[in-house]
Order: structure tokens, then C-alpha cells, then sequence
């Protein structure tokens, strides 16, 4: 394993988790409405209703989407990072941009969690 390896497999793991950690108050409805933290769309103001089913379909939607963050942090810990022992790779590059921009990850569920709301 490389050192940018490990570097970027524990960033994707550390994002991950920070999400993760983020979301599960969310998605167990134990976040009141609030001006600072939740799933802050004009539509989840509208209501106490709307607030508790769109942070709790955010925070679950965060979970899911968090989920392949973790694993693909996890994996590069186990699989070389560069495709030669050498560390010379023509890899290197398109893994270092994979790798660094995969937390972006987290706009799937921002986008599903828009179409949500926009049915309530």
C-alpha cells in the first residue's frame, strides 16, 4: 500500500462515518426544527410533519449512499492504490481524481431527497 493510498482510503472512510453519524439522529427523527442542522429546505419548514419525513428520508438516503464511500475507502486499504509495485502507474492519476473527489457522492441523495419533498 502507498501513502496516498492510505491517505485516501481513510479520507473516504472518515467521510463516511461522518456522515453516517451526521444522519442516523436525522433518520431516527430525533432532530427538532431548528435553524442550524437538518435537512434545511423551504419545504421541510412548512410543517412539523414535513420536517420529521424529509430529515428522516435524508438521513436514510445519507446512510445508504454514505455506504459505498465506506467500502471503497475500506478496499483501497487492501488493493495496491497505484498499478504497479513501483509506483509507477499510468493509474495514478484517474484513481487520485476518483479517490479525492468520491465523497461527492453525497449529492445522489441531495437530489433525492429534492424529489422527495417536491411530492410532498
Amino acid at each position: 500500500m502507498t501513502t496516498s493510498g492510505l491517505i485516501l482510503g481513510l479520507y473516504c472512510i472518515f467521510f463516511a462515518a461522518l456522515i453516517i453519524g451526521i444522519s442516523i439522529p436525522l433518520y431516527l427523527g430525533k432532530v427538532k426544527k431548528n435553524r442550524w442542522y437538518g435537512v434545511r429546505i423551504p419545504k421541510a419548514f412548512t410543517s412539523d410533519d414535513n420536517w420529521y419525513k424529509i430529515n428522516r428520508y435524508g438521513g436514510k438516503r445519507m446512510i445508504i449512499w454514505s455506504i459505498p464511500l465506506a467500502v471503497l475507502g475500506i478496499a483501497t486499504l487492501f488493493f495496491p492504490f497505484a498499478g504497479h509495485t513501483d509506483g509507477h502507474s499510468h493509474m495514478g492519476i484517474p484513481l487520485l481524481l476518483v479517490y479525492g473527489h468520491a465523497p461527492m457522492i453525497v449529492l445522489i441523495p441531495i437530489v433525492e431527497i429534492l424529489i422527495y419533498a417536491r411530492k410532498l
